[in-house]
């Protein structure tokens, strides 16, 4: 299995198994980075950016629900999938270290975030990538959320545990009544330093207001 955020895979190579995905959307003016809150003496490297590469995606099985946070509005219109349109706004932290280590946080809010049937989302997804997903589904319901996102070993240096994921909350609109709905994301893993999953959690939920 691959991790997300913290399993992260290019979108043109996304797979069923995978439960966040980076897309790279075509050149643009890079990021300005902000080394100032780097500390003076030897030790972590740290900056700070806008990030408009993450796509936070996961699914519960007990739920049936598939939920991907920071598409545009529509969701078919983000780039990287022909669209004109780039991931919502986050802020993005990376701290690096001597080990090789890089530390990661994420945080947006008022992103947008859309939910869809697991096993459709899957069987479109294996068929066309998760671009083929967004582009020939309509979501079971969408809205506005705040998310904060981690990974204490970004790219996998093998020198510790690695714990990654993300907690999310805010309201969406079922397409099917336009019932309000509160959402809540929950998605955490850990991986030990041999590659092996020690932990992995996934829950979507939703409920009445």
């Amino acid at each position: 299995m691959q991790r997300t955020l913290l399993v992260l895979i290019a979108i043109s190579a996304a797979t069923a198994c995978a439960e966040q995905t980076p897309l790279t959307p075509p050149a643009a003016n890079g990021p300005a980075f902000n080394f100032s809150n780097g500390p003076a003496t030897p030790g972590p490297i740290v900056f700070r950016t806008e990030d408009d590469f993450f796509l936070l995606f996961n699914s519960d099985p007990v739920t049936g629900l598939t939920s991907l946070i920071r598409l545009p509005d529509p969701p078919d219109d983000v780039l990287p999938c022909g669209g004109a349109q780039p991931l919502g706004p986050a802020d993005l932290q990376l701290a690096f270290h001597p080990n090789g280590a890089i530390n990661q946080l994420l945080v947006g809010h008022d992103a947008r975030a859309y939910l869809y049937d697991r096993q459709a989302f899957r069987s479109a997804q294996q068929q066309g990538g998760i671009c083929g997903a967004i582009t020939s589904l309509t979501p079971l319901a969408h809205g506005t959320v705040s998310f904060v996102a981690h990974d204490n070993d970004t790219f996998f240096s093998g020198t510790r545990t690695n714990a990654f994921g993300w907690s999310a909350k805010g309201t969406v609109t079922a397409a099917s009544d336009g019932a309000a709905l509160r959402y809540a994301n929950q998605y955490h893993g850990a991986v030990a330093p041999d590659g092996s999953v020690l932990h992995i959690l996934s829950r979507i939920t939703t409920a009445a207001h």
